[in-house]
């Protein structure tokens, strides 16, 4: 594979913040004075005495303050962020709340990033990084390796992990991660491992991006123009752009067709389930974890 690429404009994938006001408090109206004639045939219970007319005002004051103390406390109430801040915007909402306000297809803040949800399930929810968030190489040296033993992973679930607060690391989730050997070409996939950040693997991306039926079928016959991936009607859901906006392309966790290429998806969004070499340091990284959502 070339280290450089035509460039095409990235698709724009699409990502509301509720406003309540206050309640009012009630005012008790004035009631004007009551004649003097005939004091003495009313009964003393009909007509209200000062005390009576301050025990009203004073319970009506109090149910105010009442009011004012509840709203105040669902409004300052503790709103946790993804990133242990305020929420900002898109499908960010009160933690309490955002397992049942987030769906698959949102956009959450988490960690300083954007997340794309491709999953939910209970308090728990997929999340994979929205664009590409830096170029590294999936080894640092020319070798067979596998994801168990590749300094990509050793980085993701070591420096990268520790960019994460206290807070926002305990909100990570160790996973088992499956690691699969080639589906096409058979190349051994190593141990499955235990990682708190980790890439996709090529089956994962096809079952949460977009799955037309390819990867099971097997590879296209050696004559055809795509004989080394899955090129189809999900090439825009794939597509990663890095920090400029620019369309490039991004490493899988799964082998390639030899134990010293790993799997990518290439800048048009095509699964290059062949692979390439690990040596290659241009190659974009786009992180995936599974995140808690009420911590």
């Amino acid at each position: 594979m070339s280290a450089e690429q035509d460039k095409q404009e990235p698709q724009k994938l699409p990502t509301q913040l509720a406003h309540k006001e206050s309640p009012s408090c009630p005012v008790q109206p004035s009631l004007p004075p009551k004649p003097e004639a005939d004091v003495g045939n009313q009964p003393d219970e009909s007509k209200p005495t000062a005390k009576k007319t301050g025990i009203i005002i004073a319970a009506i004051a109090a149910a105010c303050i009442t009011v004012i103390v509840i709203v105040l406390a669902l409004v300052l109430s503790g709103e946790p962020s993804e990133s242990g801040g305020n929420m900002q915007g898109g499908a960010d909402a009160n933690a309490l709340l955002l397992a049942a306000t987030v769906d698959v297809g949102d956009t959450i803040t988490f960690g300083g990033y954007e997340w794309l949800v491709l999953d939910v399930r209970g308090d728990s929810a997929l999340i994979l990084s929205e664009s590409i968030i830096e170029a590294r190489a999936y080894h640092n040296y020319f070798t067979e390796i596998t994801w168990e033993d590749s300094d990509l992973r050793s980085y993701l679930n070591g420096d990268f992990y520790n960019k994460f607060s206290q807070a926002e690391r305990d909100r990570i989730a160790e996973t088992n991660i499956i690691n699969a050997d080639n589906p096409w070409f058979g190349a051994s996939g190593g141990n499955d491992t235990t990682d708190r950040v980790f890439l996709l693997s090529v089956d994962e991306v096809v079952r949460y991006l977009g799955d037309s039926g390819q990867l099971g079928e097997g590879p296209p016959a050696d004559d055809s123009e795509y004989w080394w991936g899955i090129y189809d009607e999900y090439n825009t859901n794939r597509i990663a752009t890095n920090a400029g906006g620019t369309a490039s392309w991004c490493w899988l966790r799964s082998p390639g067709s030899i134990s010293s290429y790993a799997s990518y998806i290439n800048y048009a969004g095509v699964i290059d389930i062949y692979g390439d070499f690990v040596v290659y340091d241009f190659g974009g990284v786009r992180p995936a974890l599974w995140l808690n959502l009420q911590s």
